[in-house]
């Protein structure tokens, strides 16, 4: 399994490089907010941060935009272009939501859509993938997912365990074994809840099942991306992401290759 990260593309980059380098991590997944056409000029400095060290691109995520959207929303020139971006920076991966479409069979709007976009992505040397709910995806239940996974066998998922429980309504062992051979890509962040409040701890220091949920990842042969997700009000802020990153996988190193 590989070791990465979430930067944003405000953060200084070439400081992150330089941790990953440190800390012997093997990427950076850049996350774009609503991103336009235009959110993608600063190509030749990210190449140049990245030849500078010892890391790659694990993914360009694309959120609040989906492959399915409506035409007249813009979204597909946004997709195509973070498409060229990502593989120009060499990424592994390139995801972005299901989309939102207008039809009342939003399912098969996907369907007719997917292979295209599938096909777009993996011409330009990157693996696809499709987050579930957040805005930018109609997925926000585990009816919904399993529906698109039965008229979409091929469908590659970028999975998250906190995604399961918030947006899905599902429990993370559950889901994890049901949709494992659809993941493609695979992020982490912690979740603890104390009476009426949640925190977001790394993982390893909150109460999911983490040694459980490895376990069903190598039962499906998993050995793709583990993107670290620095999340909430304290562990989100960029001074902290280092040290939430550092706490991450030294409590998964155990149950990861």
């Amino acid at each position: 399994m590989k070791k990465g990260f979430i930067i944003n593309p405000d953060h200084d980059m070439a400081d992150f490089a330089d941790f990953a380098d440190e800390q012997g991590l093997d990427g950076i997944e850049l996350m774009y907010w609503e991103p336009t056409v235009d959110s993608f000029g600063d190509l030749a400095e990210r190449k140049r941060i990245l030849a500078d060290h010892n890391v790659q691109i694990s993914a360009l995520g694309l959120w609040r935009v989906g492959f399915a959207d409506p035409a007249e929303s813009g979204h597909a020139d946004a997709i195509k272009a973070g498409i060229d971006f990502a593989a120009e920076l060499g990424a592994s991966c390139f995801f972005a939501g299901a989309g939102d479409p207008v039809e009342d069979d939003k399912v098969s709007a996907f369907a007719q859509c997917y292979p295209e976009w599938k096909k777009l992505v993996e011409d330009a040397g990157m693996e696809i993938a499709v987050y579930l709910g957040h805005q930018g995806s109609y997925i926000f239940s585990d009816a919904a997912l399993a529906e698109t996974v039965a008229r979409v066998p091929d469908v590659n998922l970028k999975l998250d365990p906190v995604g399961f429980i918030r947006n899905l309504k599902t429990e993370p062992l559950y889901t994890l074994s049901k949709y494992g051979a659809n993941l493609a890509y695979f992020h982490v962040k912690g979740l603890l809840k104390v009476a009426d409040r949640e925190l977001e701890p790394p993982p390893g220091l909150d109460e999911l099942p983490w040694a459980a949920m490895f376990g069903i990842l190598h039962e499906f042969g998993y050995d793709g991306w583990v993107v670290a997700e620095p999340h909430g009000r304290y562990w989100g802020a960029e001074e902290k992401r280092k040290q939430y990153v550092k706490l991450t996988f030294q409590a998964l190193a155990p149950y990861m290759l």
